[in-house]
């Protein structure tokens, strides 16, 4: 007797989002090589879109070609995992400089580099976001109906996943607090036929890891 196979569900803009099927994840832990190639495992970033500008594209023409206005998935080929500082300090004690902890985590912004999807929609909703937090031709933060512009405004939760071959999440960075300080230009070539990237960089008030 053969499984019921499962229907196919569709979004409000009629995009497939039925579940893929999986197998037994400690079978693909027992398949997957320990050699396993880096190239093969990845990053994806996962992230909120800031109320302030989710609300501003609604009714656009790429609202259906962002699946959810709220959350944004960048796919990542490259990028840098936080730098973790916790700063020292000479103690006097008797003569000598004694070092000790400060106890005070001061944290280096991420950089991430990750592939433009064919209708600029993840680099457009970065772009809408970059614009909030500083207008390019108008000058102010905010916009027309926001001018009292506030860092609950334009911060939010990011998480950046470690994928291993099989595409399971095997680590977390949780970054709390975060948003954009750099959009880099497209990297845009007519003569090749790879893929077009571009990256940017935030900075967060809190970081964590863990495994899963």
């Amino acid at each position: 007797m053969h499984p019921t196979p499962t229907p196919t569900q569709h979004d409000e803009c009629g995009l497939d989002i039925t579940p893929p099927s999986t197998l037994d994840k400690i079978d693909r832990i027992r398949k997957q090589a320990n050699l396993n190639k880096a190239q093969d495992d990845k990053f994806i970033l996962s992230l909120d879109i800031p109320k302030c500008v989710s609300s501003g594209t609604y009714g656009t023409k790429r609202q259906c070609d962002a699946v959810d206005l709220d959350d944004l998935i960048v796919s990542v080929f490259a990028c840098n995992t936080p730098t973790i500082n916790i700063q020292a300090k000479n103690l006097d004690y008797s003569g000598i400089a004694v070092p000790v902890s400060t106890h005070t985590i001061d944290t280096d912004p991420v950089t991430v580099q990750y592939f433009v999807n064919n209708t600029f929609t993840n680099y457009w909703l970065l772009w809408e976001w970059m614009k909030l937090i500083s207008h390019p031709t108008k000058g102010f933060a905010g916009d027309d109906d926001l001018f009292n512009l506030v860092p609950k405004n334009y911060q939010t939760n990011m998480s950046l996943y470690s994928l291993d071959g099989y595409n399971d999440v095997v680590g977390e960075w949780v970054f709390t607090g975060a948003f954009l300080t750099t959009l880099e230009s497209v990297d845009y070539n007519h003569q090749s036929d790879e893929e077009i990237t571009s990256s940017f960089s935030f900075d967060y008030s809190f970081v964590n890891f863990h495994l899963h």
